[in-house]
């Protein structure tokens, strides 16, 4: 997965106007995510808290990470959002904050997301 992604990358640079191999491409096999996969680690994966690369960890863009490797399952937007509400407490914050699925959503069975905090 990552030779396709790192030859796409070097082909191009910030400051290269070029299109990118893929752009309008359907990705390649070796690119793809079995999404069953990711949706049950995502659920039932318990990160490890003696496991530092399984910490929640945020980017400039969010983030960063994957059910995949532990890196961002429901335990972590749960701890998040705890830590949140537990901020917005602290603060005396007390108007209401709306979260929820993009998309098509979790399915019913597992859906922790609290939808106001």
């Amino acid at each position: 997965m990552s030779s396709v992604l790192e030859k796409q990358q070097s082909a191009t640079k910030l400051s290269d106007a070029r299109i990118l191999p893929l752009a309008e491409k359907p990705a390649p096999r070796e690119m793809l995510v079995d999404l069953a996969r990711l949706e049950k680690k995502y659920f039932d994966w318990k990160p490890d808290l003696e496991d530092a690369n399984q910490f929640v960890a945020f980017g400039t863009s969010g983030h960063r990470g994957t059910s995949l490797k532990g890196t961002f399952t429901e335990a972590h937007v749960l701890a998040i959002t705890q830590a949140i509400c537990d901020h917005r407490a602290i603060d005396g914050v007390k108007a209401v904050t709306k979260s929820g699925w993009l998309r098509r959503g979790p399915p019913a069975s597992k859906a922790s997301t609290i939808s106001k905090l």
